[in-house]
């Protein structure tokens, strides 16, 4: 038998044993035992064992020879899992020995994921342990030891732990895992393989057959490292390889130096030295290389933010000075893609900064705008900046869209989305955009493919397992079970019933299933839970959850439930005696927040968590954050967390998913439902993810096919084809849809009506799909014309653009513009004395006569006056407590009958003064400003800033822009701005972000406030890159901190102007990662200024440049001297 037909005959072996009916049996009954079925088992652990034995090592060997990798990837996946289950229950087989078996199984195999989560579950040090005291195990615990840490992706560790032991077999190994090493940290490049090879003979030859098949697996996949390695697939050019923040940023990713804000501890670091499945065919599509437009259509939780921050970086560094785009429809998911991107991209010196809010015009914002490489914002926000500031898009080279199926959605969002594209398309043709989506049909990726691309349908990325596989064919890094939940007498009982094991035998076929998983309990007279409430029997859900860990989402439909089930957790707590209170970031700001008698208050006091879209923002994000901790085992939420907000979540259980009364209908999506329950099994956390119905029905009504992904006025269209909706109907849908952006593209377009509008069509997405559908264009073309019609009819061309501006209607443009003009006396008397309240009355009193007409900012519409709300914002403006804002809430809600006063206070902040009254002011202030025939930002301060003051509940500009940039409450910015105010600080809103990304912490530490805000000023400081600070490392600075200590005071009086001072990087400071110590022989005088610090640590770090300290000068200060120098 020759060599190839050897080969063959492996691959007939192996696929058949794969493929066979026994195997594929034994694998399910292992599972169902291993979620806790119970069942007369038929499976052979020792034959299957063995099965296992030579499915790995006859794996290895036709991928160490190139032949039929597609079966072997997956045969190596098949056999990960199944040792991941003898794992658990094997009881003939070391657990231990078959969790690293897995671990490596999943690794080679494109699992990386799995098997950093596996390994983790090792709670000690795996070693070999013979009685025998003949047999050493020295060398083969070494081994094991660093095929541990290895799998743990903590290669800076390994690294350390290499012996100098010149034993033939250390030095073997030795030089295969120092060839390891030296790759993945520096990509230095040696033989790896052959070295392996060398060790893997060697143990063979010794007939020591764990060893040898460990290091076969290793072998084997350090072979399908060298396709997926980092260095040999983010270094795509020549060019590339010499651009020195390039190379930086892969060192950072391979040396894993910080954790966010601080010097992560070697014991914790987590090397990224290879891409996923997905990132590759991310890279095989030509994502770095090609100038097109992409679609990443890909599974939630398969790395697509990775793959957007290679793609911005590249795009960074390919056009020196432009900026990139991130859209992410919802603020609580901007603010999570601040702090992702801005862990990688704020080391190498980039401004990632987030733009909140929708509409409104401030003039913090113009700072932020100016000063990020990385802008991440709203879909509205950059409509909004598309109108006010055109040019600001001359300077931007790429933008990324996430959760772009949103283009889609039954909203005015969904054709704001399509138009922004439209008019981008039209004005700025050069930026490229990256389209991201996790739930979007294959056929609709392929048509925003052809959108973006002029047609072409071959844009779109997609994790496919393999090259070959089908469109449906994706790649995923976790399994997702479904459980249905039901009552069989007092015990409660899971089925799994898409795992289905049957008797060899008999062949009775069964599905997998947890039985007696919740019991009814007593508690003196009372039983818990009630059979009949879904609410308390998820509280017995979780609490069994909880105890064999991993977080839990409880998931349902509206706010209103999210607290009645809350209710259940309290009263739950109660009945059991539990009175304590768990201390959290979230329940130290909900107690302020709401009281400590709230709902809200309350159930986070007990450490369950809950998330809906009214809560306060610092709030919401210290829930995610304490849950990300392991502080909330269970989170409660509505819709908020589908929206891709990434949670260590490894159950979900399901409350609702329909609600059908006379008064009130909603089902969620199934689009969103299906972005839901990926968020279950976050790869790295978990191999799986269980999504728990409480019945059968619940998973019925969202169990199907995903909604296709189709254009808003695609969709208009169709039901007036079909006769759904009437020909006015459909005109006025179109005239709702269209008619805002068409003021824009009027202004910009001096071209003939019918060019411009067929420009519009040809550059929609609704175009692709009306011609798929083998429908007239025409029709959407007669609309598109009718609202331009009416738009040059009634609107006079000097008033255009800044109708165009506000973003709103003709309509409501009308009403307001004629408002200011029958008023004009009065609204210029405000301006003159800058009388803001004055002001913000009479508009608040002009919304509330013309609510019904005001479409854009209704707001509870069965509150009849909005003067009600002015009372409350203007001592909200004011910065009363917010004990007495729920004061004033409480007076409406008794007067209306309204539910949840404190609730609905939130709701008014973020929904009205924040949102829809903020939108409101600034379209009337632009028009005000048109009217005048002067710019806003020539207008007296406080009404310039006025729309700052009701976001934010100040009416001090400097305390708005602290808040604008990340600080949490407007009680620490207001001592901030104090402290700024006593150094001398200037009205320049840019010289406050400098000082504010300068603070140090020691001076932090010393502020009157929470542990928690120290750490919220502490972070906001760490993110900012001031512009004014670039090239700061050729300036003279002083060396700060020298104040806090008196052996830094004393040996400051020593120093003389050119003594040569040396640096050191502070390794152990728990509060900034670029803390970088100055010395004199050794003593410590002070610090480099953190914004300094911010540009060099990372060369110092990646042992790039070795700096010293020259003193240019002193000053006398208070019993220490100010010492000034510059690096050398």
């Amino acid at each position: 038998m020759d060599k190839e037909e050897y080969l063959l005959y492996i691959e007939k072996s192996i696929k058949e044993i794969n493929d066979s009916y026994l195997f594929g049996n034994w694998r399910k009954q292992l599972t169902a035992k291993r979620l806790g079925s119970e069942f007369n088992k038929t499976y052979n652990e020792e034959k299957l064992w063995n099965q296992l034995l030579y499915l790995t090592t006859n794996s290895c060997t036709l991928l160490l020879e190139g032949f039929n990798e597609d079966l072997t990837i997956e045969v190596l996946k098949n056999c990960g899992k199944t040792y991941e289950d003898l794992a658990e229950i094997s009881e003939e087989y070391d657990k231990d020995f078959c969790l690293i078996l897995s671990a490596l199984c999943y690794d080679l195999s494109g699992y990386q994921a799995n098997a950093y989560c596996l390994i983790k579950k090792l709670t000690s040090e795996y070693n070999f342990e013979s009685t025998d005291e003949n047999i050493n195990l020295e060398l083969d615990n070494y081994i094991i030891k660093h095929i541990q840490l290895i799998l743990l992706k903590n290669i800076p560790k390994a690294q350390t732990l290499i012996n100098n032991n010149n034993n033939i077999g250390f030095y073997q190994v030795n030089l295969a895992f120092k060839s390891i090493y030296e790759n993945i940290l520096d990509g230095n490049e040696s033989d790896i393989i052959g070295n392996l090879d060398q060790s893997y003979k060697y143990f063979l030859k010794d007939y020591n057959i764990p060893i040898s098949l460990l290091l076969l697996l290793l072998k084997t996949r350090f072979h399908k490292y060298l396709e997926r390695s980092i260095w040999k697939n983010l270094n795509y050019s020549d060019e590339i390889k010499k651009n020195p923040i390039w190379q930086k940023y892969i060192k950072l990713l391979t040396n894993d130096i910080y954790d966010n804000n601080k010097l992560k501890d070697i014991n914790k670091k987590r090397s990224i030295f290879e891409l996923w499945i997905s990132q590759l065919r991310a890279i095989e599509a030509g994502l770095l290389t090609e100038d097109k437009n992409f679609i990443i259509q890909m599974p939630t939780s398969a790395g697509k933010t990775f793959i957007a921050e290679i793609s911005i970086l590249n795009y960074l560094l390919k056009f020196p000075g432009k900026k990139c785009i991130y859209i992410a429809p919802f603020k609580a998911l901007t603010n999570e893609k601040e702090e992702e991107l801005n862990k990688n991209l704020g080391k190498l010196g980039f401004s990632v900064s987030t733009l909140s809010g929708s509409y409104e015009i401030d003039e913090y914002q113009n700072v932020l705008v100016e000063e990020s490489d990385v802008l991440i914002t709203t879909p509205e926000k950059i409509d909004l900046l598309f109108r006010i500031n055109k040019n600001y898009f001359d300077n931007i080279s790429y933008i990324v869209i996430d959760e772009g199926h949103l283009v889609s959605e039954i909203s005015t969002r969904a054709s704001l989305l399509e138009f922004l594209i439209i008019r981008l398309k039209i004005k700025f043709n050069n930026i490229k955009i990256l389209f991201i989506s996790a739930v979007m049909p294959s056929i609709n990726a392929e048509q925003y493919s052809a959108w973006l691309n002029t047609g072409d349908r071959g844009n779109v990325i997609r994790a496919l397992k393999n090259k070959t596989a089908g469109s449906e064919e994706q790649w995923e890094p976790t399994q997702k079970i479904i459980g249905i939940f039901s009552w069989q007498g007092e015990k409660g009982r899971i089925d799994f019933n898409e795992i289905i094991s049957e008797d060899e035998k008999t062949k009775e076929k069964n599905n997998a299933f947890i039985q007696g998983i919740i019991n009814v309990n007593k508690y003196g007279r009372k039983k818990f839970p009630n059979k009949k409430d879904d609410g308390q029997t998820i509280v017995e859900l979780c609490n069994y959850f909880n105890s064999i860990g991993g977080g839990t989402l409880i998931f349902t439909l509206i706010p209103s439930r999210a607290l009645s089930i809350a209710k259940k957790f309290i009263y739950y707590n109660e009945l059991i005696g539990n009175s304590s209170i768990i201390q959290t970031e979230s329940y130290f700001h909900s107690k302020n927040l709401f009281g400590e008698d709230h709902i809200v208050t309350k159930v986070l006091g007990i450490g369950v968590g809950i998330h809906f879209g009214d809560l306060p923002e610092i709030l919401r994000k210290s829930i995610e954050n304490d849950f990300r901790l392991g502080n909330l085992k269970s989170i409660i939420s509505t819709n908020t967390i589908s929206q891709g907000i990434n949670l260590p979540i490894k159950n979900i259980i399901v409350h609702s998913v329909l609600i059908d009364s006379d008064d009130f209908k909603l089902k969620i999506n199934q689009n969103d439902f299906k972005n839901l329950i990926g968020r279950a099994g976050r790869a790295g956390m978990e191999t799986e993810g269980k999504i728990i119905f409480l019945d059968k029905e619940k998973y019925n009504k969202v169990k199907g096919e995903l909604v296709p992904a189709n254009s808003l006025f695609f969709n208009v269209l169709k039901s007036f084809i079909n006769k759904r909706i009437s020909d006015t109907t459909f005109n006025n849908y179109l005239n709702l849809l269209s008619e805002s952006y068409l003021f824009d593209l009027l202004i910009e377009e001096s071209i003939p009506q019918d060019e411009l509008i067929l420009k519009i069509i040809d550059n929609s997405l609704f175009k692709v799909q009306i011609e798929e559908s083998n429908i007239d264009t025409s029709i959407i073309s007669s609309g598109l014309n009718k609202v331009y019609n009416r738009i040059t009819e009634k609107v006079s061309s000097d008033k255009l653009e800044v109708y165009g501006m506000t973003g709103f209607s003709l309509n409501t443009n009308d009403i307001i513009f004629n408002e200011i003009n029958d008023n004009f006396a009065k609204y210029k008397e405000f301006l003159d004395n800058d009388n803001y309240f004055g002001l913000l009355k009479s508009i608040f009193d002009f919304f509330s006569k013309n609510k019904e007409n005001l479409v854009e900012i209704q707001f509870e519409s069965n509150i009849g006056d909005y003067s009600f709300y002015y009372d409350i914002l203007e001592k909200w403006i004011n910065g009363i407590s917010y004990n007495e804002l729920r004061d004033e809430r409480k007076k409406i809600d008794n007067s209306t009958n309204k539910n949840d006063p404190i609730i609905n206070l939130f709701k008014l902040i973020s929904d009205g003064f924040k949102y829809k009254f903020s939108w409101g002011i600034s379209a009337f202030i632009t028009l005000l400003a048109f009217v005048l025939n002067k710019k806003i930002q020539d207008f007296p301060g406080n009404i310039k800033n006025l729309v700052g003051y009701m976001k934010y509940g100040t009416n001090n500009p400097f305390i708005c822009i602290a808040r604008s940039i990340g600080i949490g409450s407007n009680q620490v910015a207001d001592i901030l701005l104090k402290k700024y105010k006593i150094t001398g600080g200037s009205d320049s809103y840019n010289d406050f972000i400098i000082y504010i990304s300068s603070i140090n912490y020691e001076l932090i530490n010393s502020l009157s406030i929470s542990e928690y805000e120290k750490q919220n000023i502490n972070n906001t400081s760490l993110k900012l890159r001031p512009r004014k600070n670039s090239g700061e490392e050729n300036k003279i600075f002083r060396i700060v901190g020298t104040y806090y200590d008196i052996t830094r005071k004393e040996e400051s009086l020593k120093i003389l102007v050119g003594n040569i001072l040396q640096i050191e990087r502070e390794l152990k400071n728990e509060y900034d990662p670029y803390a970088i110590l100055v010395k004199n022989n050794n003593i410590i005088l002070g610090y480099i200024p953190r914004n300094l610090a911010k540009d060099i640590c990372l060369d110092i770090d990646l042992n790039i440049s070795n700096y010293q300290i020259k003193v240019t000068r002193i000053e006398e200060g208070k019993g220490f001297n100010k010492i000034y120098g510059k690096l050398i």
